[in-house]
């Protein structure tokens, strides 16, 4: 665009990005056009914000573990009867806690 003899760049929505006389670097969270993350009651974090297809679910500390998943909801376990156990860490499976003491279960991990 120019006005009055400047010129500037803006970036095109949905990107977000101004430069005055030179190349606006457009940038885009991602977490903002998904709901994903919030739907499985996780955060959502986009490491780079120049590139598409950046986001990762991420389980909410302290109480729940598990890896950032890219592009999907992670697979979290609850801490609790989960924190330690070894039972489904030994079989090689996911540990899945409920809010009542004693009622975890082992689950595939997929």
């Amino acid at each position: 665009k120019e006005t009055l003899g400047n010129w500037y760049c803006e970036c095109a929505a949905p990107y977000h990005g101004y430069k005055e006389r030179g190349v606006a670097e457009c940038t885009f969270n991602e977490c903002g056009n998904t709901t994903v993350c919030a739907e499985a009651g996780q955060e959502c974090e986009d490491s780079d914000l120049t590139e598409d297809n950046t986001w990762v679910c991420k389980c909410v500390a302290p109480d729940e573990t598990g890896p950032a998943t890219p592009l999907a909801a992670a697979a979290c376990a609850r801490k609790g009867d989960c924190d330690g156990n070894p039972v489904c860490d030994a079989a090689g499976q996911l540990c899945h806690d409920e809010p009542a003491a004693g009622d975890y279960t082992c689950h595939c991990i997929a």
